[in-house]
């Protein structure tokens, strides 16, 4: 029996071009509204009743057994783990084993139709191939299998969120949904969103415009500032994102788009570049430390009715002028002073998310990255050690952004050490002093504590 990675390898049409994968979730009763002829086409588990693929995948070895002959009808190749799952419970037999035990799949291997992988619930791999993450649901396996494979395109339909399979399905509703005892689908996301950041994954549902345009003003921000927002982004979107920082210096050549809120309370008086004013939609944010949501929800939004749509961090129509986030089209708009109808929603149903994963940065308070003790500096140094740890964010990037004088020195601390506890405990406070005192005013005192700030620096970096 041949592994799945050997197999691919000497089909090199199959990275030619972009993969289907067939969930049971509810998008799946709109497949036949697309033209998928593009795709090679993977399904999963139960969807091999219902189309014919290249590749049909499944973890649990009882659901191989249930569709047999479809597979033999349907499929050109099956693809399970050495050590397929039975019950949800990895199974004590190999695959090898327990094929035997049915006629049409003992048929299918004798015909080199059944691959294998190791999946990284089995406790000991059977050769030298990648051994692919048990997460929770087989999605995340086939996305894992292709992008280890060399591919770089995927799109989806009925891999959902939520609890409910599509009605073509609703026959496995007492036996099969979430069986794993999970609640629900959506936790398969959190290791698809990290492929896609990670390995420049081009994924996203089937029909959906991507890549989402998210556009940031620069100006009044910092490095590290950004680049906590854009990972905070990323790391939990199911689509991949092109992040656009635009500053002065580079909005010369721009148009000024108005957006006028229907019920005439504000007006928001927007810059975006020339060559962005000509796309059909653009997610333009602004005062925000970290989004915790996923931007599939408010890009997917219906721009159909209205030009715009302004979410407001609550219920009322009431905004910070300085913290807003807009979707809008701005092809409607692109000469100057257009006045586009925007429509209000909270952040919470913009985002079809929780409101504290929305976190604000308050431009009347002290920033995370300016004092120990402002707002949410636990939050935001976390998801700083995070991006960092991933690789996602350089700590020589951080150590450059502390000399500069503009971010507190107790970040590179907090950044190279894993506790700061002992001696760390005191001299993290302490080393903030000379800059607290570099930033009251522009007298005598205050350019002697900047240059005693540079040296504090220099010293905690050779200490670090």
């Amino acid at each position: 029996m041949e592994n799945f990675f050997d197999w691919f390898k000497k089909h090199l049409l199959y990275h030619e071009r972009p993969w289907l994968i067939m969930g049971k979730g509810p998008s799946y009763s709109t497949l036949s509204s697309f033209d998928t002829t593009e795709f090679y086409k993977v399904s999963l588990n139960h969807v091999i009743r219902d189309q014919k693929v290249e590749i049909a995948h499944i973890i649990d070895f009882d659901v191989a057994i249930d569709c047999a002959e479809q597979i033999d009808a349907n499929a050109n190749i099956l693809v399970l783990p050495w050590r397929p799952h039975i019950e949800n419970w990895v199974s004590i037999k190999t695959l090898d084993i327990l094929i035997n035990e049915n006629e049409v799949l003992k048929k299918l291997n004798k015909q080199g139709r059944i691959k294998f992988y190791n999946l990284g619930s089995c406790i000991k791999p059977v050769d030298n191939s990648p051994v692919i993450p048990t997460n929770f649901f087989s999605s995340e396996a086939v996305v894992n299998l292709l992008t280890v494979a060399g591919v770089n395109k995927i799109r989806t339909i009925g891999v959902d969120g939520g609890n409910t399979y599509s009605v073509q399905f609703k026959d496995l509703n007492e036996s099969t949904l979430l069986a794993n005892g999970h609640q629900s689908f959506d936790l398969q996301f959190k290791s698809i969103s990290k492929k896609i950041v990670f390995n420049n994954l081009d994924y996203a549902p089937l029909g959906m415009d991507v890549p989402a345009k998210i556009l940031v003003h620069t100006v009044g921000t910092n490095y590290l500032q950004r680049k906590v927002l854009e990972y905070s982004i990323k790391i939990n979107s199911t689509i991949p994102i092109d992040w656009i920082e635009v500053s002065n210096d580079t909005m010369e050549d721009s148009t000024e788009i108005i957006t006028k809120s229907v019920s005439d309370s504000n007006t928001l008086h927007l810059r975006v570049t020339k060559k962005e004013s000509y796309c059909d939609r653009l997610l333009i944010i602004n005062g925000f430390l970290m989004i915790h949501a996923d931007v599939k929800n408010c890009w997917m939004k219906d721009l159909s009715v209205t030009d715009s749509i302004q979410a407001t961090p609550n219920d009322s129509l009431t905004t910070s002028p300085n913290t807003f986030c807009i979707l809008l089209n701005p092809s409607k708009g692109n000469t100057p002073s257009t006045i586009l109808t925007t429509s209000r929603l909270s952040f919470k149903d913009f985002f079809q998310s929780e409101t504290n994963t929305i976190i604000i940065s308050d431009p009347a308070a002290l920033k995370p990255w300016e004092s120990l003790h402002s707002q949410h500096v636990q939050e935001w140094t976390h998801e700083l050690k995070q991006a960092i740890k991933s690789d996602f964010i350089n700590l020589g990037n951080v150590k450059e952004v502390v000399k500069t004088g503009k971010v507190r020195p107790s970040l590179l601390i907090q950044m190279s050490r894993k506790t700061t506890s002992g001696k760390w405990k005191y001299i993290l406070p302490f080393s903030d002093i000379f800059y607290r005192l570099s930033n009251r005013g522009s007298g005598l005192l205050s350019t002697m504590a900047r240059h005693a700030n540079k040296v504090m620096v220099r010293l905690l970096t050779d200490m670090l």
